[in-house]
């Protein structure tokens, strides 16, 4: 079982998993939590925090509270757990959070790194003239060239969505680094058709694969 997931740029675990993993009854942990809740709240905390309130269905469709525990949340609630067994518990929980955490600063910064790449590779598309040439389709058939190479598949967004945002760490890098070497070659005065020939020859026929969320 993953410990901690991400959502939304967000590091939490749920009421759930920390039943499970301490073996107490899930309703003492949300009793847990509401005690915890009136206390955040009496101090004019943020709850949402901490804490988000959501609903499941069972498998016999009966509905079910449940909450989102943020790492903030999940240490307040683990300092009421003071027993022996339960110190492993929360050091596996807090080295979960840490590992999360990093993988998703890493992104970020992968993805801070891949807008930058990409803004100076349409600035060449449209400044070498390369747009033009293409009858307005440059920027596209340059995107889609990079996505072929790096083994991604292309599946549209949702309005309000970036696909690019659902790329795992790897696939960012490998567009990334595609894009530079494609802004690159325009810099030489080289053109689609021959940019396209080059980069084939560099990294060969790639199988196209389902984008991986995350």
């Amino acid at each position: 079982m993953n410990l901690v997931k991400i959502e939304n740029g967000i590091v939490f675990t749920t009421s759930n998993d920390v039943a499970f993993e301490t073996k107490k009854a899930h309703r003492s942990i949300l009793r847990d939590i509401d005690i915890l809740i009136l206390n955040l709240t009496a101090q004019k905390c943020a709850v949402e925090n901490y804490f988000i309130e959501s609903l499941f269905k069972n498998s016999r469709n009966r509905t079910f509270r449940f909450f989102e525990i943020t790492r903030d949340g999940f240490v307040l609630l683990a300092m009421g757990y003071n027993k022996e067994k339960f110190f492993k518990f929360k050091i596996d929980y807090i080295n979960a959070f840490n590992r999360m955490e990093e993988e998703l600063k890493n992104h970020s910064l992968i993805r801070r790194v891949g807008v930058e790449t990409r803004k100076v590779l349409t600035d060449e598309i449209k400044d070498s003239g390369e747009n033009d040439r293409m009858h307005g389709h440059g920027f596209s058939a340059y995107t889609k060239f990079a996505y072929k190479l790096a083994g991604i598949k292309y599946i549209k967004p949702k309005k309000g969505e970036n696909f690019r945002d659902s790329l795992i760490k790897d696939d960012l890098s490998r567009v990334e680094n595609i894009e530079s070497m494609m802004k690159s070659l325009i810099k030489t005065g080289k053109v689609y058709g021959e940019i396209k020939e080059d980069l084939n020859l560099i990294f060969g026929s790639v199988k196209l694969v389902q984008a991986k969320k995350g």
